[in-house]
């Protein structure tokens, strides 16, 4: 029920309130069963712990071999089809750009799709935070602001004053 109805439900009322809205409204019922439960648990009983020998008496029954035997074809399956498909994520190598004064960067990037547009990409490239990349990219911004620097349309130019 949960699936049918549940995620419908919460994809539209996730598209209204945004992606914090259906935990919200899950917190209150959750926190009322929380209450309804605790309420109702009867008080803690001082038992013995079971022995070893009896934990493994359960594998006795049948019934825990054929739940076993299920959830093991189930679980081969799904790796099965896991490893038939390429479901796992693409990480592109690093690529490497020449700056006349930081000399080589390599950086990981990440491409996008853009929804309006089937040929179009969206790029991002990115540096491993504390590495030497990272650093020189960090002189590069800190020089490019101290030069009074800005881009525009793709372009480097100065930047203007405000008088």
């Amino acid at each position: 029920m949960a699936t049918v109805a549940g995620v419908p439900l919460g994809a539209w009322l996730g598209q209204l309130s945004g992606w914090r809205g259906p935990f919200w409204v899950l917190a209150a019922p959750s926190a009322g069963a929380a209450a309804v439960i605790g309420r109702y648990i009867p008080a803690d009983e001082r038992r013995e712990a079971p022995s070893l020998r009896a934990e493994f008496a359960v594998l006795r029954d049948v019934r825990i071999w054929l739940i076993l035997s299920a959830m093991t074809l189930l679980m081969g399956s799904v790796a099965d089809l896991w490893n038939r498909f390429d479901v796992k994520p693409h990480a592109p190598d690093p690529k490497t750009f020449h700056h006349p004064d930081v000399g080589d960067l390599h950086l990981g990037y990440e491409p996008m799709s853009l929804e309006q547009s089937q040929k179009q990409r969206f790029v991002v490239f990115f540096a491993e935070p504390g590495s030497c990349d990272h650093d020189k990219l960090v002189l590069l911004d800190a020089e490019h602001d101290e030069l009074g620097l800005e881009v525009e349309e793709g372009r480097l130019s100065r930047r203007r004053s405000a008088d």
